[in-house]
């Protein structure tokens, strides 16, 4: 496992040993319903930029590890 795929994992807070489809969904899911910009909307332009900046790692974090899964 590369660093970007251990990064992504602690991002998600997946431990690498119990990563597979599964696991990886429903963390990816239970992260979103935190970060979800659509929930922000009320709040401070920068603020809401914070949140869109974390949804948009937490979409890449999970397109990493989709990858990893699939080469595996």
């Amino acid at each position: 496992m590369t660093q970007a795929q251990q990064a992504a994992c602690e991002l998600l807070e997946i431990s690498p040993e119990q990563l597979d489809r599964q696991t990886l969904t429903q963390a990816y899911r239970r992260k979103m319903a935190d970060f979800h910009p659509d929930q922000y909307q009320q709040l401070p332009p920068a603020v809401r930029q914070l949140i869109e900046q974390r949804a948009q790692q937490l979409n890449q974090a999970r397109n990493c590890l989709e990858e990893f899964l699939e080469s595996a």
